[in-house]
């Protein structure tokens, strides 16, 4: 019996590992992520920026911020300000980047409109992450990708749509 037992661990283990070098290998094979670097000024005020991702800093989707499908964040840089939308309110306010990619934004403002409650929750949300500095990385391409990182891990990411 003790053998049998000690066999069938064996297989356990062995489909197990075997099952995550697997899973090694193939993420080991998968393409490099592109070069994210701070972006210029110039690059932040060419582009709508829609809100395609946020997460936590474990990981974790944060669904507050995504309250309906088809409503987005999007966010917009002009020269010293900026301006997101997407929840129940507009907001803005002046904006700075400092020490190589860092974004730091003013207080922000806002409309006043009540909205349902997973709306203005979501704006309450944004503007709690906007107001802590965020390392700013942007990944060229088409479309580019912006990715906003806060201290403890919460990554925002935002894809680029150019202004007309």
């Amino acid at each position: 019996m003790l053998n049998r037992s000690a066999g069938l661990l064996a297989i356990a283990c062995s489909l197990v590992f075997g099952g995550a070098l697997t899973a090694c290998a193939s993420r080991a094979n998968a393409p490099a992520m592109p070069h994210a670097s701070p972006p210029t000024a110039s690059q932040l005020q060419a582009f709508q920026w829609t809100l395609d991702s946020a997460s936590d800093g474990q990981g974790q989707a944060m669904a507050v911020l995504f309250p309906h499908a088809d409503r987005r964040f999007v966010m917009e840089f002009m020269d010293d300000r900026m301006a997101v939308s997407g929840g129940c309110n507009s907001l803005g306010g002046n904006y700075r980047t400092v020490d190589a990619g860092t974004l730091e934004v003013g207080p922000l403002m806002g409309t006043r409109k009540a909205c349902e409650v997973p709306l203005m929750e979501a704006d309450k949300a944004i503007s709690a992450l906007l107001a802590q500095p965020l390392q700013l990385l942007l990944v060229a391409g088409s479309p580019p990708v912006l990715r906003l990182v806060s201290s403890q891990g919460q990554t925002l990411v935002w894809t680029g749509t150019p202004k007309l």
